[in-house]
C-alpha cells in the first residue's frame, strides 16, 4: 500500500489484483468441498477482479484497524460493509447475509461467491465495490441501510407517515413489525431503506451539522434490544451501538433513553423521536408531558390502542393532537390474514390461586359484613342518600363514592368511608390471586419438549415457579430454565433472552409481563403461558404477542391465559365473584371474536369445581336477577350480547363447570393438542392450495354418526365426505378452488351439525 516492491515479483498496490488473483483463484476452489456453485462461478470472473476484491477487503480491514471507531470485530464490520454493497446491487427481496463470525477476508470472499444471488451478477457487485471504495468504504460502516425488505403495511404506514410530514402514529399489533418501522424511519432521513423499498425513499437534502435521534422506551431492556435491532435491520454492526449514549456516528447522534430519565434531563431539540409504546406517554400527566416536548419529527408507535374502548379512544386522540394522524391502523386479525403471524391457539384456563388466603378471608368477611350495614341503613333511612341511586352490588357503591355525593358522604360519615375502603381493598386483592405456581408447572411438564415462555406479574412468583419446577421430576435435567429479573442489568437481561432464543432445543424462560411481555423480541417461543389477572386488557394483548413469531413457518403456537379463582367459600362473595367470573369470560370470548379465534375454556386440574360451580351460579343469579328488575347492563352490541346469553344458557342448564365450558368452547379444537390426542366426535383438516399455502376462509359442515370417507371434484374446488352407505353428509367448498391435499380423521362421531373453520394448515 505504500508503493514498496516485494521480493522478486515487485509485488505492489498497483499489480497486486494481476500478481495474485490467480492464486486465489486456485485456493478458492481447493477450499470448495461437497455441492457448491464456486467453481462455476469463479469461471465467470476475471482472475484480476478477484485479486482486486481481496485488495479491496484487505484495505478495508486495514483502514478500519486503523481508524478511531470502536470497533473490536473488523471482520463484523467488513461484512457489513460488504453486505450494504451486496443489498444495493442485488435488486433482490432476498438480501445476502454473511456469517456473523469469520476469520479472514478470504472467508468472506467465499461467502460472498457462493451466494446464488450474487452468483448470478457477480461482475456488477465486484464493480459496485470497487466504485464504493472510491467514494469511502469506511463511511459505509454507520451508513443506516435497511436489510429488511418492509411487509406491505409497513409500506403503508412509513409513506402515510412521510406524507403527514414525518410527524404521527401507528398502532399495529405485537409481532407485526413496530421495531421494524421505527428503524425504517430512520433510514428513509439519513440512509436508504432496502432495495425493493427503493420508490419510497425520501432524498434528504445535504446538512453539515450532525442531527440528534431519540429512542424512547419505557425499560433499559428494550432500549437494549433496539441498539441489537441497528446490527440486525440497519446493518450498523454492535460495536458502534452498544455502551455509550448517545451513539456517535458520522451522520448523527443517537440517544437511548427511558421516560423516566427523559422527564428529570436537560432539553436538547431533537431531529427526529421514535417514542415506543406510546400508549403510555398519552395520560397527559407524568411521562404524558412527553409529548409536549417534542416539535419535529416524531413516530410514535403502539400496540395497544386498536380496541374500540374509551381508553384506547382517548389515548389515540390525545396521540393525534399532540403528534399528528394515525398513519396505520393494522390488527391481529388483518395479520393472521396476511400471514404476519402466525394462526394461534389459546385457552383460558381457570386453577386454584396460590397463596395464604388469611388476608383475603379477612377482608372479604368485612365486605361482606359491612353490605348487609349499609343495605340496612338505606332501608331505615339513617343514610342520606338519593333513593334513585342503583346502590345494589359493589360496583355501583365503588362508583357512587367518585360522585359528588358519595365524595360528600365519605366526609361527613366514617362508617361509609370504611366500608368503600373495604371494597377498593378487596378488589385489589382479588386482582392478585395468581395462579399456584404447580399450575404452571404442570403446563410446563405438558409442554416440555418446546420453547415456552411463563409470564408473571412479579418477582416473587419467578422465584417460586423455578424452584417448583427444578423440584419436579418430570421435568428434564437437559431442559433450561432461564429467569429474567428487574435486579439483573438491562445487559444480562437481554444475554438471557438471546440463550433461551436459540433455536433447536427445549427451555423455558420465566419473566414478568413489564419485562417480557411488552416490546421484548423473541422469534423461537412456542408456547405462552400468562399469570393473568382475570380479565381481557391491553397487557393480554401484548402478552399473547410474545409467543407470535416466525410467520411461515410449521411450529405450532399455543397461548394459556391461566386465571387464578379463588375457590373456597369463606373467601367467596358468589354474586359478586361469580358476577366478574362470567362477565370476564364474555370479554376473553369477545376479545378472541376480534380476530376470528375463540378460546378454549378449561379448569386445571388443580382446581376446585365446587367453588368453580358456586360462582358460575351466583353470577347467573346476580345477572338474571338484575335484568329481570331492568337494571342490567347488557354489553353494547349484538354480538357480545348474545354470548353472554349463550354462557348463562349453559349455566343455566349444566351442573358441571367443565361442561358449561366445554359447552360454550369452539367445536373444532383439541384441547388436548399437548399430547396429540385425537377424540372421539373432533374433525380433524389439513388443506393446502395448489401452491402449498393454507386455505383460509373454507368451511365445513358434517352431520352422522359413523366413520366417513372423502372424496375430491375434477375440479379440485369441493371435497365430499361419505358415509358407509355412499350418502353424501358433508361437503367442503373454498372460494378459489385448487384443492391439493386434505386430511380427515373422524372417529366414533356422535356429533351432529357442527361447523369447523379452517384458518390453517395445521388447525383442527
Amino acid at each position: 500500500m505504500s508503493g514498496i516492491g516485494i521480493g522478486d515479483t515487485g509485488l505492489d498496490k498497483y499489480n497486486f489484483p494481476r500478481e495474485v488473483g490467480p492464486i486465489y483463484r486456485d485456493g478458492l476452489l481447493a477450499a470448495t468441498e461437497g455441492y457448491s456453485d464456486l467453481p462455476s462461478v469463479l469461471n465467470e470472473i476475471n482472475e484480476t477482479d478477484i485479486g482486486q476484491a481481496m485488495f479491496l477487503l484487505n484495505r478495508l480491514e486495514h483502514e478500519i484497524n486503523r481508524s478511531d471507531t470502536g470497533l473490536e470485530d473488523t471482520q463484523r464490520a467488513v461484512s457489513a460493509v460488504l453486505e450494504k454493497i451486496l443489498s444495493d446491487t442485488a435488486e433482490s427481496k432476498v438480501t445476502p447475509h454473511l456469517a456473523e463470525t469469520s476469520n479472514s477476508t478470504a472467508d468472506i470472499l467465499i461467502q460472498m461467491l457462493s451466494d446464488p444471488v450474487v452468483a448470478e451478477r457477480v461482475n456488477e457487485v465486484l464493480d459496485a465495490f470497487e466504485d464504493a471504495y472510491h467514494t469511502g468504504l469506511l463511511a459505509e460502516l454507520d451508513r443506516p441501510q435497511m436489510m429488511t425488505p418492509l411487509w406491505n403495511h409497513q409500506r403503508d404506514a412509513i409513506e402515510e407517515w412521510l406524507a403527514a410530514g414525518s410527524s404521527g402514529y401507528v398502532d399495529m399489533a405485537t409481532a407485526t413489525g413496530k421495531t421494524v418501522l421505527g428503524l425504517a424511519a430512520i433510514a428513509v432521513h439519513y440512509g436508504s431503506l432496502h432495495t425493493v423499498d427503493a420508490d419510497i425513499d425520501r432524498s434528504k437534502e445535504s446538512d453539515a451539522s450532525k442531527s440528534d435521534i431519540l429512542v424512547v422506551a419505557h425499560n433499559d431492556l428494550i432500549l437494549e434490544q433496539w441498539r441489537r435491532e441497528f446490527d440486525r435491520h440497519l446493518n450498523i454492526p454492535p460495536d458502534r451501538t452498544h455502551g455509550s449514549d448517545p451513539v456517535d456516528l458520522t451522520w448523527g447522534r443517537v440517544h437511548f433513553k427511558t421516560a423516566q430519565t427523559l422527564v428529570n434531563a436537560d432539553r436538547i431539540e431533537y431531529d427526529l423521536v421514535i417514542l415506543d409504546e406510546a400508549h403510555h406517554y398519552a395520560s397527559g400527566t407524568g411521562w404524558g408531558q412527553l409529548l409536549e416536548e417534542f416539535d419535529n419529527n416524531v413516530l410514535a408507535l403502539s400496540g395497544s390502542v386498536d380496541t374500540d374502548s374509551q381508553e384506547s379512544s382517548t389515548v389515540r386522540e390525545r396521540l393525534e393532537a399532540k403528534l399528528g394522524p394515525e398513519c396505520k391502523r393494522y390488527t391481529l386479525a388483518q395479520a393472521q390474514r396476511d400471514g404476519v403471524i402466525p394462526t394461534f391457539d389459546w385457552s383460558v384456563e381457570y386453577t386454584e390461586a396460590a397463596g395464604d388466603d388469611t388476608q383475603f378471608r379477612e377482608i372479604t368477611e368485612r365486605a361482606k359484613s359491612s353490605f348487609r350495614t349499609f343495605q340496612n341503613r338505606l332501608e331505615d333511612g339513617t343514610l342520606d342518600v338519593d333513593s334513585d341511586r342503583r346502590l345494589r352490588t359493589f360496583d355501583d357503591i365503588r362508583k357512587f363514592s367518585h360522585t359528588t355525593e358519595g365524595k360528600s358522604l365519605k366526609q361527613s360519615d366514617d362508617q361509609f368511608r370504611d366500608f368503600v375502603t373495604t371494597l377498593f381493598s378487596r378488589r385489589t386483592q382479588r386482582w392478585n390471586q395468581s395462579p399456584d405456581p404447580d399450575a404452571v408447572a404442570d403446563i410446563v411438564a405438558r409442554e416440555v419438549n418446546r420453547k415456552i415462555v411463563v409470564l408473571t406479574n412479579n418477582n416473587a412468583q419467578i422465584d417460586a415457579i423455578v424452584d417448583t419446577l427444578r423440584d419436579r421430576s418430570r421435568i428434564s435435567d437437559s431442559t433450561n430454565v432461564y429467569s429474567v429479573t428487574s435486579g439483573q442489568s438491562s445487559q444480562e437481561q437481554r444475554n438471557t433472552v438471546d440463550r433461551f432464543d436459540t433455536p433447536g432445543e427445549p427451555a423455558v424462560l420465566i419473566g414478568t409481563g413489564d419485562l417480557l411481555g411488552e416490546g421484548v423480541d423473541m422469534q423461537h417461543a412456542e408456547v405462552g403461558i400468562n399469570m393473568a389477572t382475570g380479565s381481557v386488557n391491553k397487557q393480554l394483548i401484548q402478552r399473547i404477542g410474545r409467543v407470535l413469531r416466525n410467520p411461515g413457518t410449521d411450529k405450532q403456537v399455543r397461548f394459556v391465559n391461566m386465571v387464578g379463582v379463588p375457590t373456597e367459600r369463606d373467601v367467596q362473595i358468589p354474586v359478586e365473584d361469580g358476577q366478574s367470573l362470567v362477565e370476564d369470560a364474555q370479554q376473553f370470548k369477545q376479545f378472541g371474536d376480534s380476530f376470528d379465534n375463540d378460546p378454549v375454556f378449561t379448569v386445571g386440574e388443580r382446581a376446585d369445581l365446587a367453588g368453580i360451580k358456586r360462582l358460575f351460579e351466583g353470577g347467573y343469579k346476580r345477572i338474571t336477577t338484575l335484568d329481570e328488575e331492568g337494571l342490567y347492563e347488557w354489553p353494547e352490541s349484538e354480538a357480545q350480547r348474545e354470548t353472554l346469553k349463550q354462557l348463562l344458557a349453559a349455566i343455566s342448564d349444566e351442573q358441571d363447570p367443565e361442561a358449561v365450558l366445554l359447552s360454550w368452547s369452539p367445536d373444532d379444537r383439541d384441547t388436548d393438542r399437548g399430547t396429540g390426542s385425537s377424540r372421539p366426535g373432533e374433525l380433524v383438516l389439513k388443506v393446502l392450495d395448489s401452491g402449498d399455502r393454507p386455505v383460509e376462509d373454507a368451511f365445513v359442515s358434517l352431520s352422522g354418526d359413523t366413520t366417513a370417507t372423502f372424496d375430491r371434484t375434477d375440479d379440485g374446488g369441493e371435497v365430499r365426505f361419505f358415509d358407509v352407505n355412499q350418502e353424501c353428509i358433508a361437503s367442503i367448498h373454498t372460494p378459489d378452488g385448487g384443492i391439493r391435499t386434505v386430511q380427515v380423521s373422524i372417529e366414533n362421531s356422535q356429533a351432529t351439525n357442527f361447523t369447523v373453520n379452517v384458518k390453517s394448515a395445521l388447525q383442527s
